[in-house]
């Protein structure tokens, strides 16, 4: 990949029902560009790398056997991993490791808030028996004070 220069560029059209990025990577001479149009939430670093595995591969591959000055037509040239980049690439945290990072705290986060409602429902819970509590104890000392009015009238022998 030495031969490539890292000139990417990406533009965010937000116009339509889905907001589009458009991946513009080209090599160092702007001869040949690759692009790539994804949604705005699909890591622009996975782009980059997966544009730079099909550019590397088109100039070890195919760049030698290309005259460009002798271009006059469409080229129709099979790029078997252009196809393979894009199976592989489908899942971006994969190839990311700031993107599974990223994944990760959003899954742990998921988890604490549930959590945290959890632990003010058992708050509330816990609120309700310690109120239940204070008043069985107050029950409990009134039921001693009139049980000790009702005895103290008797006396055993």
């Amino acid at each position: 990949m030495s031969n490539i220069c890292n000139r990417f560029i990406t533009i965010i059209d937000k116009k339509y029902p889905i907001d589009v990025a458009l991946h513009l990577l080209s090599d160092s001479e702007y001869t040949y560009i690759v692009s790539m149009i994804t949604d705005t939430k699909y890591p622009s670093r996975v782009c980059k790398e997966m544009m730079l595995n099909v550019l590397n591969d088109f100039n070890i591959n195919y760049k030698p056997k290309i005259n460009t000055t002798s271009i006059l037509k469409d080229l129709n040239i099979k790029n078997d991993l252009i196809i393979s980049n894009i199976e592989k690439y489908q899942e971006a945290s994969s190839y990311c490791k700031l993107e599974k990072i990223k994944d990760d705290i959003e899954e742990i986060k998921e988890v604490m808030m549930n959590n945290i409602e959890e632990m003010l429902k058992r708050g509330d819970k816990l609120e309700d028996l310690i109120k239940k509590s204070n008043d069985l104890s107050i029950e409990s000392k009134r039921f001693l004070k009139a049980s000790q009015k009702v005895n103290s009238c008797c006396s055993i022998m």
